[in-house]
């Protein structure tokens, strides 16, 4: 897009915003809808869509948008896939997932409760649901390293400076 639209264009950057906002609620409704019905799909998009910080957020240049658009499509394909591959699912919600942290990382205060949900739901087979976590986390971590990879591949960096890239 940068190609397209210049840096100093304030009212074209907040319509990609706003577009991209817009286009996180179709994966949002959807999942929605597949666990709990339209009806509650509908309230529950149409109460996102209008909680004020959502219209700041549509027409800022920041990253919440792609955040948003990143995460409620991981949560979507894993309920897609939930039913026929669990792994593939898994692997796919922490790729998202890792894309949502690196593009936002005000998203790290969901990890912990994405944890406790998911052992919680899988208590009575925990030894897998922990293995399935580490399958999650692990698929997060390398989507969320792959953009710093660049940076810490520069020449004439130490070993230190390499690892700290990436912690």
């Amino acid at each position: 897009l940068q190609s397209a639209l210049d840096w100093r264009e304030p009212t074209g950057w907040a319509l990609v915003s706003a577009m991209t906002l817009a286009l996180a609620t179709i994966p949002l409704w959807w999942s929605i809808r597949r666990l709990f019905g339209t009806p509650t799909a509908w309230a529950s998009t149409i109460l996102f869509c209008l909680l004020p910080m959502h219209w700041r957020e549509a027409i800022a240049t920041g990253y919440y948008p792609l955040a948003y658009l990143c995460l409620f499509t991981g949560f979507a394909l894993f309920l897609l896939l939930i039913e026929r591959n669990r792994v593939a699912a898994l692997c796919l919600l922490g790729i998202f997932f890792g894309l949502t942290l690196a593009t936002s990382h005000a998203f790290f205060t969901l990890l912990p409760w994405f944890v406790i949900v998911y052992i919680w739901e899988r208590r009575k087979d925990w030894k897998h649901g922990l293995v399935e976590l580490a399958a999650c986390g692990l698929s997060a971590y390398i989507a969320f390293i792959l953009p710093l990879l660049p940076n810490a591949l520069r020449p004439g960096m130490s070993t230190t400076e390499r690892l700290g890239a990436f912690l």
